[in-house]
């Protein structure tokens, strides 16, 4: 129930000196929205019917002052930079709370899934970097780290192309490929009846170096539905990927970052139900199982202006980070200075940024932000698409998953040190 993550969509930024690839291996504001108060006196939201698609027209949210949602107390914290081993966490993927308060780690650097009491005690690990039984492909291959009903564990291994299945203690029960199409899958949900939603990028070009675009491009996006006895069921198609800036970089490699202020798509898998948002424009469309649109979910927002000191913070941020990144100074980093200083901005900011759809069907939409803004808000749409209000989230939380009651994601401190907490969710 929870958003798409992987390489691909939604991706946080990273350096471009670490997306260098060869050609065939690619596989809340400064200036502030202008936004309605959430306690207005109610604007009821306009739905009506559209040759059998749902339209749900939002202009305002529908909490009551004293009704709002809030983040409350830090329920459980692992991860630290050294001591006990199992809490030096890297490369963690995902996450998952089982009913009883444990929280499963996927450590994607060591192949583990590590279980963790609710008061951060660790408990065991399971699975390693291999090709055998539970062990997964090599270093970053735990993609995604799903649990669903009784605790069982689901995850994806992205080199093997394979899912794995785990009883809640961690024991492995089996494994299998999907009957698809040959190409790269990359793990986009689970429904109810555990069938699979997975996405395939279509090339941007083909053929050498020589023909591909340069600047801010949008890949399209094929959605495949996996029944449960693993073979394809349908797929949609034409969905655009987020934006990213892309250019060459010598006769036989290219750069790809993700672009400035760019628009997220994400995907969200809950029910029955498929949650699509691009970023295009403030709505999301609500696919059933069979790919047909069910829900148009709109909100009624004015635009806001990217301005200089944007801009001007954004390209320092990124700057330093290549700073981190060790680059060789005298050959790389000069270039990556120029392309950094020539990227192309936006007019405006996306209406939105990423979104995460919780246990009880709410989708969780995150204000789009200019990084460094601090603590951000987050707009929540329930099951029948309508904007109940906001709640702000901890800054510097990845939101991996949203249950009834708390809220469970990572956090990277300014030295690197990984972190998976859970916090609590009040909801009045």
């Amino acid at each position: 129930m929870r958003t798409l993550r992987d390489s691909g969509n939604c991706l946080a930024w990273r350096p471009l000196s670490l997306l260098l690839v060869a050609v065939g291996c690619w596989p809340g504001t400064e200036a502030g929205r202008d936004r309605p108060s959430d306690t207005p006196s109610l604007t009821p939201p306009a739905i009506r019917d559209s040759a059998g698609i749902t339209i749900v027209e939002n202009a305002v949210p529908q909490w009551t002052a004293g009704s709002e949602w809030r983040v409350d107390a830090l329920l459980t914290s692992v991860g630290a930079a050294e001591g006990d081993p199992a809490h030096e966490l890297y490369r963690v993927m995902d996450a998952t709370r089982l009913s009883d308060g444990t929280v499963a780690v996927g450590n994607s650097s060591s192949g583990e899934i590590r279980f963790f009491r609710q008061d951060g005690t660790f408990v065991r690990s399971v699975g390693s970097k291999g090709g055998g039984p539970g062990e997964f492909r090599g270093a970053n291959a735990l993609r995604a780290l799903r649990s669903v009903a009784g605790d069982t564990l689901i995850t994806w291994d992205i080199y093997a192309q394979s899912v794995s299945v785990f009883a809640p203690d961690g024991e492995f029960v089996r494994s299998f490929l999907l009957d698809g199409p040959s190409r790269q899958h990359f793990f986009a949900g689970i429904f109810e009846d555990r069938a699979l939603l997975m996405h395939v990028f279509e090339p941007t070009f083909s053929g050498s170096v020589e023909n591909m675009p340069e600047g801010v491009i949008r890949a399209s996006i094929i959605l495949y539905h996996y029944g449960v006895d693993h073979s394809l069921i349908g797929h949609v198609e034409d969905i655009v990927d987020s934006d990213r800036f892309q250019a060459r970089w010598g006769p036989w490699g290219m750069m790809l970052t993700d672009a400035p202020f760019g628009r997220t798509t994400s995907i969200n898998v809950g029910g029955s139900r498929i949650y699509v948002a691009t970023g295009d424009s403030d709505e999301i469309t609500v696919y059933d199982q069979s790919g047909q649109v069910q829900m148009l979910i709109r909100r009624t927002l004015a635009p806001t202006a990217v301005t200089t000191a944007m801009i001007r913070r954004d390209k320092a941020r990124r700057l330093e980070e290549e700073q981190q990144a060790h680059l060789e100074e005298s050959r790389v980093a000069p270039r990556v200075r120029r392309m950094i200083a020539e990227l192309p901005y936006p007019p405006v900011l996306p209406p939105y940024g990423s979104t995460v759809l919780d246990s009880e069907l709410n989708l969780w939409v995150e204000e789009f932000r200019v990084a460094g803004d601090g603590p951000y808000d987050w707009s929540v749409f329930d099951s029948q698409g309508i904007w109940l209000g906001r709640v702000t989230l901890p800054e510097g939380l990845e939101v991996f998953e949203i249950g009834p009651d708390y809220i469970l994601g990572k956090t990277v401190d300014d030295v690197g040190v990984e972190r998976v907490e859970v916090y609590e969710l009040v909801e009045k």
